[in-house]
C-alpha cells in the first residue's frame, strides 16, 4: 500500500505543477462598488457600476504568480488603473487555482502634458509607489483547457509600503472577473 501511496504522489506532483498554464491574457471587468455598500446589488444592473480592461498573469513555478489587471477610464482626463500583485498559488484538483497575494494600486493619467502616477508625475515614480496604499488579493480560477476564468477579491490597506500599515480596510473590498486565455 505503501509504495502505490508513493508511486501516486510521484505521479501527480508533476502533473500539479503542470496544470497551471505559463502567461495568461484576457478581459477583466471591475465592479466598483465595494461589497459593504448598501447598493452593491442594485448597482448590478447600471454599467456605468463597472470598469473593463485586461489582465495579465505570469505564473511562476506554479506557485507564485505576479497579475496586473488594468482598467481604462474614460471622462474629462483619461485613466489608466492598475492593480498589480505577487500572489502564492495553491492549486486544486489539477484545474482549479486559488490565489492569496499582496499588491498595490496605481493609477496613471495623462493631463497637462504630464503623466502622473496617483497624482504625482510619473519622474517621481518611486515616491508615488511607495506611498501607494498597499492592497490584498484573493482569487479563485478555473483552468479549463485554453481557458481560465477567474473570480477575485481585493481589498485595500490603511497603509503604504512606506510605513507598513498592513490592516485591511474590509469596508473597501472590491470584485472583478477576468476571462483569460491560457498562452503556455
Amino acid at each position: 500500500m505503501k509504495k502505490i501511496l508513493i508511486i501516486l504522489l510521484a505521479l501527480l506532483l508533476p502533473a500539479s505543477l503542470m496544470a497551471t498554464p505559463l502567461i495568461q491574457v484576457g478581459g477583466t471587468a471591475f465592479y466598483n462598488n465595494t461589497v459593504t455598500s448598501e447598493d452593491f446589488t442594485d448597482g448590478l444592473t447600471d454599467f456605468s457600476n463597472f470598469g473593463i480592461g485586461a489582465e495579465v498573469r505570469l505564473n511562476l513555478f506554479d506557485w507564485v504568480s505576479i497579475a496586473v489587471p488594468a482598467t481604462i477610464g474614460f471622462g474629462d482626463v483619461m485613466t489608466y488603473g492598475t492593480q498589480p500583485s505577487i500572489n502564492l498559488n495553491l492549486p486544486v484538483a489539477g484545474f482549479f487555482d486559488l490565489a492569496i497575494g499582496v499588491g498595490t494600486k496605481l493609477d496613471f493619467a495623462h493631463q497637462n502634458d504630464t503623466w502622473l502616477v496617483n497624482g504625482t508625475p510619473i519622474d517621481n515614480f518611486g515616491d508615488a509607489f511607495a506611498k501607494a496604499n498597499m492592497t490584498y488579493r484573493a482569487a479563485a480560477t478555473f483552468n479549463l483547457g485554453f481557458l481560465g476564468v477567474g473570480l477575485a477579491a481585493t481589498i485595500p490597506t490603511d497603509g503604504t509600503f512606506s510605513d507598513f500599515d498592513a490592516s485591511p480596510n474590509w469596508e473597501e473590498t472590491t470584485v472583478s472577473a477576468s476571462v483569460l486565455f491560457n498562452l503556455f
